[in-house]
């Protein structure tokens, strides 16, 4: 199910990868790539049973909804790789944290 997913995924992202290269709208691949690596947390939250990972991608979709409407630079604009980040790093930081309080 996993791999079926993974697969699918890559397909889909390479596809539009280049359809947004081909149709001159490369300045959201990187949107794009933020919003296939958020959506891919919801299926791996239900694999692994784990909420966080849904909390993670709905952080990660949201950003992508909003940055390219609010940052200067459109969706090309630094802001959203450094949201991305933080979103990650938050995600991160919290899992690492209720990981040690499980071993306790």
């Amino acid at each position: 199910q996993l791999r079926m997913f993974t697969a699918t995924k890559w397909i889909t992202f390479f596809l539009a990868g280049h359809g947004l290269k081909n149709t001159g709208h490369s300045g959201w691949l990187t949107r794009t790539v933020m919003l296939f690596v958020g959506l891919h947390f919801f299926p791996l939250a239900y694999t692994f049973g784990h909420a966080g990972h849904s909390v993670t991608g709905l952080g990660l979709v949201a950003l992508v909804l909003a940055y390219p409407f609010l940052a200067s630079h459109g969706p090309a604009d630094p802001l959203g790789c450094l949201g991305a980040g933080i979103v990650l790093a938050l995600s991160a930081a919290w899992s690492i944290k209720v990981a040690a309080h499980s071993q306790q």
